[in-house]
Protein backbone atom coordinates (compact mmCIF):
# COMPACT_ATOMS: atom_id res chain seq x y z
CA UNK A 1 0.00 0.00 0.00
CA UNK A 2 1.41 3.54 -1.01
CA UNK A 3 -0.34 6.39 0.98
CA UNK A 4 0.53 9.82 -0.76
CA UNK A 5 0.26 13.39 1.03
CA UNK A 6 0.32 16.41 -0.48
CA UNK A 7 2.31 19.26 2.37
CA UNK A 8 1.20 18.23 5.98
CA UNK A 9 0.10 20.39 8.05
CA UNK A 10 -0.90 19.90 11.67
CA UNK A 11 0.80 19.76 15.91
CA UNK A 12 4.75 19.41 15.66
CA UNK A 13 5.38 19.91 11.87
CA UNK A 14 9.54 19.58 11.73
CA UNK A 15 9.98 21.34 8.49
CA UNK A 16 8.51 24.81 10.02
CA UNK A 17 6.95 26.12 6.80
CA UNK A 18 4.00 26.74 8.94
CA UNK A 19 5.79 28.35 11.64
CA UNK A 20 7.45 30.23 9.14
CA UNK A 21 4.67 31.59 7.25
CA UNK A 22 2.74 32.60 10.62
CA UNK A 23 5.95 34.87 11.95
CA UNK A 24 6.19 35.93 8.44
CA UNK A 25 2.92 37.32 9.14
CA UNK A 26 3.52 38.48 12.39
CA UNK A 27 6.28 40.63 11.85
CA UNK A 28 6.47 41.41 7.99
CA UNK A 29 5.40 44.99 8.72
CA UNK A 30 8.71 45.32 10.59
CA UNK A 31 10.71 43.42 8.38
CA UNK A 32 9.46 46.02 5.18
CA UNK A 33 9.00 42.41 3.83
CA UNK A 34 5.43 41.96 2.74
CA UNK A 35 4.39 38.05 1.75
CA UNK A 36 5.35 36.66 -1.13
CA UNK A 37 2.55 34.96 -3.28
CA UNK A 38 4.75 34.32 -7.03
CA UNK A 39 3.24 34.75 -9.83
CA UNK A 40 3.07 30.86 -10.97
CA UNK A 41 0.95 30.61 -7.67
CA UNK A 42 -2.11 33.09 -7.51
CA UNK A 43 -4.15 30.91 -9.36
CA UNK A 44 -2.94 27.37 -8.70
CA UNK A 45 -5.24 24.99 -6.78
CA UNK A 46 -3.06 23.31 -4.07
CA UNK A 47 -4.12 20.27 -1.66
CA UNK A 48 -3.03 19.65 1.93
CA UNK A 49 -3.45 16.92 4.62
CA UNK A 50 -3.78 17.00 8.22
CA UNK A 51 -1.23 15.15 10.05
CA UNK A 52 -3.75 14.24 12.89
CA UNK A 53 -6.28 12.54 10.34
CA UNK A 54 -3.29 10.68 8.58
CA UNK A 55 -1.97 9.51 12.28
CA UNK A 56 -5.63 8.39 12.36
CA UNK A 57 -6.19 6.36 9.71
CA UNK A 58 -2.92 4.41 10.13
CA UNK A 59 -3.79 3.51 13.79
CA UNK A 60 -7.22 1.44 11.66
CA UNK A 61 -5.56 0.56 8.92
CA UNK A 62 -4.73 -2.46 10.59
CA UNK A 63 -7.91 -3.56 10.85
CA UNK A 64 -8.84 -3.26 7.25
CA UNK A 65 -8.93 -6.59 5.25
CA UNK A 66 -6.08 -7.53 2.43
CA UNK A 67 -8.68 -6.03 -0.55
CA UNK A 68 -7.34 -2.53 0.10
CA UNK A 69 -3.88 -3.25 0.04
CA UNK A 70 -1.61 -3.33 -3.65
CA UNK A 71 -3.54 0.23 -4.26
CA UNK A 72 -1.79 3.57 -4.26
CA UNK A 73 -3.80 6.30 -2.28
CA UNK A 74 -4.18 9.97 -2.18
CA UNK A 75 -4.48 11.68 1.22
CA UNK A 76 -5.50 15.15 1.45
CA UNK A 77 -8.04 17.52 2.53
CA UNK A 78 -11.21 17.91 0.26
CA UNK A 79 -11.27 21.46 0.07
CA UNK A 80 -8.38 22.97 -2.67
CA UNK A 81 -6.80 26.46 -1.89
CA UNK A 82 -4.64 28.76 -3.77
CA UNK A 83 -1.58 29.90 -1.74
CA UNK A 84 -2.87 33.10 -0.78
CA UNK A 85 -6.29 31.48 0.52
CA UNK A 86 -4.46 29.19 2.51
CA UNK A 87 -2.72 32.66 3.98
CA UNK A 88 -5.33 34.70 4.41
CA UNK A 89 -7.26 31.92 6.68
CA UNK A 90 -4.01 31.49 8.51
CA UNK A 91 -3.69 35.19 9.15
CA UNK A 92 -7.71 35.36 10.43
CA UNK A 93 -6.92 32.66 13.32
CA UNK A 94 -3.98 34.82 13.82
CA UNK A 95 -6.20 38.06 14.28
CA UNK A 96 -4.39 39.66 11.20
CA UNK A 97 -6.26 41.17 9.21
CA UNK A 98 -4.17 43.50 7.41
CA UNK A 99 -1.43 41.07 5.84
CA UNK A 100 0.27 42.90 2.40
CA UNK A 101 0.66 40.77 -0.14
CA UNK A 102 3.40 40.62 -3.08
CA UNK A 103 2.11 39.82 -6.04
CA UNK A 104 4.44 41.11 -8.09
CA UNK A 105 7.26 38.97 -7.90
CA UNK A 106 7.99 36.38 -10.51
CA UNK A 107 9.63 33.66 -7.96
CA UNK A 108 10.48 35.01 -4.72
CA UNK A 109 10.15 32.98 -1.35
CA UNK A 110 7.55 30.73 -0.22
CA UNK A 111 7.30 27.59 1.55
CA UNK A 112 4.30 26.27 0.03
CA UNK A 113 4.15 24.08 -2.10
CA UNK A 114 7.01 21.55 -1.63
CA UNK A 115 5.81 19.60 -3.93
CA UNK A 116 5.10 19.35 -7.98
CA UNK A 117 1.93 17.19 -8.46
CA UNK A 118 -1.03 19.79 -7.76
CA UNK A 119 -4.26 18.95 -6.17
CA UNK A 120 -5.16 15.11 -5.54
CA UNK A 121 -8.04 13.14 -6.42
CA UNK A 122 -9.04 11.07 -2.32
CA UNK A 123 -11.65 9.28 -3.72
CA UNK A 124 -10.27 6.35 -3.96
CA UNK A 125 -9.29 6.31 -0.43
CA UNK A 126 -13.00 8.15 0.68
CA UNK A 127 -14.07 4.81 -1.14
CA UNK A 128 -11.77 2.15 -0.32
CA UNK A 129 -9.93 3.41 3.03
CA UNK A 130 -13.44 5.18 4.45
CA UNK A 131 -11.64 8.26 4.67
CA UNK A 132 -13.36 11.19 6.15
CA UNK A 133 -10.61 14.18 7.12
CA UNK A 134 -11.22 17.03 9.22
CA UNK A 135 -12.36 20.53 7.66
CA UNK A 136 -9.33 22.53 5.94
CA UNK A 137 -10.35 25.39 8.77
CA UNK A 138 -10.11 23.00 11.10
CA UNK A 139 -6.40 21.93 10.77
CA UNK A 140 -5.50 25.42 10.11
CA UNK A 141 -7.27 26.98 13.36
CA UNK A 142 -5.53 23.54 15.57
CA UNK A 143 -2.40 24.18 14.06
CA UNK A 144 -2.41 28.27 14.35
CA UNK A 145 -3.22 27.44 18.15
CA UNK A 146 -0.53 24.95 18.53
CA UNK A 147 2.40 27.20 17.06
CA UNK A 148 1.11 29.86 18.77
CA UNK A 149 1.25 28.00 22.05
CA UNK A 150 5.09 26.85 21.12
CA UNK A 151 5.67 30.74 20.75
CA UNK A 152 4.74 31.22 24.26
CA UNK A 153 5.73 27.98 26.29
CA UNK A 154 8.99 26.39 28.13
CA UNK A 155 8.32 23.58 26.69
CA UNK A 156 9.36 24.78 22.84
CA UNK A 157 12.30 27.50 23.95
CA UNK A 158 15.14 25.16 21.85
CA UNK A 159 13.05 25.39 18.75
CA UNK A 160 11.50 28.70 19.12
CA UNK A 161 15.05 30.16 19.56
CA UNK A 162 16.27 27.89 16.22
CA UNK A 163 13.22 29.09 14.25
CA UNK A 164 13.71 33.45 15.85
CA UNK A 165 17.49 32.66 14.82
CA UNK A 166 16.66 31.65 11.50
CA UNK A 167 14.87 34.38 10.42
CA UNK A 168 16.71 37.73 8.08
CA UNK A 169 15.84 40.31 10.69
CA UNK A 170 16.98 43.00 8.71
CA UNK A 171 19.49 44.93 11.13
CA UNK A 172 17.91 47.90 11.71
CA UNK A 173 14.21 46.22 12.61
CA UNK A 174 15.54 44.32 15.25
CA UNK A 175 15.09 46.53 18.08
CA UNK A 176 11.15 46.49 16.81
CA UNK A 177 11.51 42.96 15.72
CA UNK A 178 12.38 42.34 20.04
CA UNK A 179 9.79 44.58 21.14
CA UNK A 180 7.33 42.88 19.63
CA UNK A 181 8.10 39.44 20.41
CA UNK A 182 7.98 40.76 23.90
CA UNK A 183 4.56 42.56 23.65
CA UNK A 184 3.22 39.86 21.77
CA UNK A 185 4.49 36.44 22.99
CA UNK A 186 6.62 37.85 26.16
CA UNK A 187 9.73 36.46 24.93
CA UNK A 188 13.11 37.71 25.69
CA UNK A 189 14.90 37.30 22.36
CA UNK A 190 18.55 38.20 22.45
CA UNK A 191 21.18 37.90 19.99
CA UNK A 192 20.99 35.10 16.62
CA UNK A 193 22.63 32.04 17.38
CA UNK A 194 24.13 32.35 14.18
CA UNK A 195 25.79 36.04 14.76
CA UNK A 196 29.18 36.09 16.55
CA UNK A 197 30.24 39.42 18.65
CA UNK A 198 32.71 40.72 16.51
CA UNK A 199 35.75 41.27 19.21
Amino acid sequence: MILRLPDVIGLRDNTNRFWNYLLWMRFHDIFDRPVIIPHNLQTRSLSFVFAEDVANLLVVLPEYGDNVYNFAYNLAFREQVTLEELLRNMAQHLGLPAVEFDKSNQWGTHYYPSVTRGPLDISMAENFLRWNPHQLDHGIRKSVQFYEYAMRSSEFEVQRKAILDSLDVPSHAMEAFRKRLKEVYNVDYGTPDNVKDEL
